[in-house]
């Protein structure tokens, strides 16, 4: 483990002791240190991944186009917030 991963693990933390409200801070810091390793491995991961086999080079920037303008069309039409439900929906 590089001193960069040891400091990140060790910042990731700390602001999960100090962030967190009294009673939640080992289970805070347990889950950051979780998320941390769990994003390095997904990132390892994709960056070995042979992408080329699944999207052909030429057409990666046409895909990214297409899927940020589905994400723009979507939060057009998205009238509430993240895990709130809509009025019509609450019965």
């Amino acid at each position: 483990m590089t001193a960069l991963a040891i400091a990140a693990m060790v910042g990731v933390v700390l602001a999960a002791l100090f962030l967190a409200p009294k009673g939640w801070r080992t289970i805070a810091a347990n889950g950051a240190s979780i998320g941390l390793i769990a994003a390095a491995e997904v990132v390892a991961y994709l960056t070995s991944f042979d992408w080329k086999a699944i999207v052909p080079g030429d057409s990666a920037p046409l895909l990214v186009l297409v899927v940020n303008l589905l994400n723009i069309a979507l939060r057009t039409i998205t009238t509430t917030r993240i895990g709130e439900a809509s009025v019509s929906d609450r019965t």
